[in-house]
């Protein structure tokens, strides 16, 4: 697991965010970040949160912002950290490798086992909302097919989480491609959760995870 600072400000606050799969900090450095301190967890390949938990200790406060399989990662976290801070979950599940509550698992193993230059171009140009951000993205530098594919296979083996409560709301994108938009409704059903309109990738340059909140208005939460 790898690390970076989007924001580092010396803040009273600081949110975590939970990435997803393949993603590199260099995307999100000019997006409009929030007041906290934000620093950014990508490239999973384990579940030690010991730097993590030393950054935090810094800090009055502890917000948690997961994304996509970040989701279920950001999850292990607040097993081991009782944060005082908001818990989000955007467009992903504690079971993401899941027929009925994820990405079905005949889908997740076609994705790794054929994990390829061109299939890896496809699946960005799934999650962003337009074409232009998908080509924006990859003319960035990203790890390896190799690396991508130890990354994908390490987030396919963690297990799975049932305490819905560590998150105290999700939101789900009406138009994902990735975690079908069911089975997210499925997974949180029985938790608050505001459904939005939007593609798996449902950030901006103007708001990014401001507009994230318990508290936000800007969506209708249902349970």
């Amino acid at each position: 697991m790898q690390y970076k600072w989007l924001k580092k400000e010396n803040s009273a606050s600081i949110t975590l965010f939970f990435s997803g799969w393949g993603q590199t900090p260099a995307y999100f450095q000019d997006f409009q970040l929030e007041e906290a301190d934000v620093l950014m967890l990508y490239d999973y390949q384990s579940l030690d949160f010991s730097e993590i938990n030393s950054l935090c200790k810094a800090y009055d406060q502890v917000n948690c912002i997961s994304w996509s399989f970040g989701v279920l990662v950001g999850a292990h976290f607040l097993l081991q950290n009782d944060i005082n801070g908001e818990r989000i979950a955007i467009n992903g599940t504690l079971s993401p490798v899941d027929d009925k509550f994820g990405i079905p698992p005949t889908i997740f193993k076609g994705t790794l086992d054929g994990l390829s230059e061109s299939n890896w171009k496809k699946f960005i140009f799934r999650i962003f909302p337009d074409r232009k951000m998908a080509s924006q993205f990859l003319e960035l530098p990203h790890r390896s097919i190799d690396q991508l594919k130890k990354e994908l296979k390490f987030l396919g083996e963690v297990n799975s989480i049932e305490d819905h409560s560590l998150y105290q709301q999700a939101y789900i994108s009406n138009s994902d491609r990735i975690f079908p938009y069911q089975n997210q409704l499925n997974a949180w059903e029985s938790s608050e959760h505001t459904v939005i309109d939007g593609a798996h990738f449902p950030f901006d340059k103007i708001t990014f995870l401001s507009k994230f909140k318990t508290n936000s208005n800007a969506y209708d939460s249902v349970r």
